[in-house]
């Protein structure tokens, strides 16, 4: 007989995720693999097997255990870690509307926040480095004038590439009439 986990896991990534919220299938697959991991982390490291993990077996320090043992043990990055933490997060939060007596555990997890992770720094271009870039385009040739002039636009815009790239018959901000096709 499948454990009240195993129930409510198999309506929540069948019936909620993919009939209610119509997630992609990728988002299944990633959602699935979370509870995959979770999962192994009971068998692995709590010695629960699948057959015997219930819900009054998941908590907040178990799910916190998990969530250390996926960073130390398995060497996930910070980003992959609040990646899982979603998932569970996202299962825990339908857990309140399915389960109402549950509903301070599932609050007890929801409450496990993310990690921060150190934010990249951004690399600007000095001044010397700017006027390079500026001059090499060889503005004797057509080719070489239209170069100076996009790289001119995008910098003195401070646009993407993309948005320069983008659709020709996009509105601006400047100008709510659409540019000529």
């Amino acid at each position: 007989m499948a454990t009240d986990f195993a129930v409510m896991l198999h309506r929540f990534l069948t019936s909620h995720l993919a009939g209610m919220r119509g997630c992609s299938p990728n988002t299944i697959a990633s959602y699935r693999d979370a509870f995959k991991l979770l999962i192994a982390f009971f068998s692995d490291v709590r010695s629960i097997p699948p057959d015997k993990l219930t819900l009054d077996r998941i908590d907040d320090a178990a799910i916190a255990g998990f969530l250390n043992w996926l960073e130390a043990e398995r060497r996930n990055s910070i980003s992959t870690r609040n990646q899982r933490l979603a998932a569970v997060s996202s299962f825990f939060r339908w857990m309140q509307s399915q389960d109402p007596a549950r509903m301070a555990s599932c609050q007890e997890i929801l409450a496990i926040p993310a990690k921060k992770q150190a934010q990249p720094g951004v690399n600007h271009l000095t001044v010397e480095q700017t006027r390079l870039l500026l001059a090499q385009p060889d503005r004797s040739t057509r080719r070489g004038r239209r170069d100076a002039t996009l790289l001119a636009t995008l910098y003195d815009t401070a646009a993407r590439v993309s948005e320069l790239a983008g659709r020709p018959c996009a509105t601006s901000a400047l100008s709510p009439r659409p540019w000529p096709c």
